[in-house]
C-alpha cells in the first residue's frame, strides 16, 4: 500500500469541516469548551498566544471574520460552534494539506 490518505486536497480549496458528538451528544459543555477550542484553532492559524489569551475571537462562539495563518497555509473563512457539533470554512493556501490542520489543533496546548 502507498499512501492511505485517499483524499486529494488542492490549494485554494475551500472545504466545510464539520464534527458531530457520538450519539448526539455535546462536545461543548461549558464556555470554557468554546474558548478552547477557538484558541487552539487560533494557536494551528498561527496566532500567537498573547495575542489568543487577550482576543474577544476566544470569548465568542461564533464569528464572520475572516483569520490568515501567519504562514498563509489555511485561511479560516468562518465557524460555527453548536453545543454538540461544530462547522468550519477553511481555505487551504499552501500545499499542506487541510488534514494537517485538524491534526494540529488536536494536539495543541490548551490555555
Amino acid at each position: 500500500m502507498k499512501n492511505r490518505d485517499y483524499k486529494n486536497f488542492a490549494s485554494g480549496t475551500i472545504l466545510h469541516i464539520y464534527n458531530r458528538g457520538n450519539n448526539r451528544e455535546k462536545i461543548f459543555f461549558d464556555e470554557k469548551d468554546y474558548k478552547a477550542f477557538l484558541f487552539r484553532t487560533g494557536l494551528v492559524l498561527g496566532i500567537e498566544q498573547e495575542v489568543l489569551q487577550k482576543e474577544n475571537l476566544t470569548s465568542v462562539p461564533y464569528s464572520r471574520i475572516r483569520i490568515n495563518a501567519k504562514e498563509n497555509l489555511f485561511k479560516l473563512h468562518a465557524f460555527c460552534l453548536m453545543p454538540n457539533h461544530f462547522h468550519l470554512l477553511i481555505e487551504q493556501i499552501g500545499d499542506i494539506p487541510i488534514s494537517k490542520f485538524l491534526n494540529y489543533a488536536q494536539v495543541m496546548p490548551c490555555m
